[in-house]
């Protein structure tokens, strides 16, 4: 570790527990925001290289743009 946060003794290795233990309210937020919900189609993540001013007309469009771009992409015919 560095000097700011050294290594933990035994000691207190020793007084420690579980993290689901001592926050099982922010433990079960934690997985229920991390983990996918079993979909028949589940979607896949991608990196695009998209222009600038394409991104800025559809985060325009509001907090749901990613799906209106996906949306948008699923109707071009190739």
């Amino acid at each position: 570790m560095t000097a700011d946060r050294p290594e933990p003794t035994d000691k207190q290795t020793a007084k420690g527990s579980p993290f689901n233990e001592d926050a099982p309210k922010l433990h079960d937020n934690i997985q229920q925001t991390c983990s996918s919900p079993n979909v028949e189609s589940p979607k896949e993540a991608v990196t695009l290289h998209v222009s600038p001013d394409t991104i800025e007309k559809f985060m325009a469009a509001g907090k749901d743009w990613r799906a209106k771009m996906a949306k948008a992409l699923e109707r071009v015919k190739l």
